[in-house]
């Protein structure tokens, strides 16, 4: 494995885990007007979470719907 390689691999996974670190802060975060539209944002990032981690692990779990 070439130096460049393992510099952006592990550049990727030091941005990844900061931004799992910041939305953590964020989901713990209550909104002061809650309605619908926390509710759209939160299943698309949970959809969006779903497709990574899909993409890195190959397992595909099936929808609850």
């Amino acid at each position: 494995m070439t130096d460049k390689i393992k510099t952006a691999y592990e550049k990727a996974k030091t941005d990844i885990s900061n931004l799992i670190s910041f939305l953590e802060c964020e989901m713990k975060k209550e909104p002061v007007d809650l309605d619908w539209s926390y509710v759209e944002g939160l299943n698309h990032i949970k959809e969006s979470f779903t497709e990574s981690l899909t993409a890195i692990t190959g397992f595909r779990q099936e929808s609850e719907n």
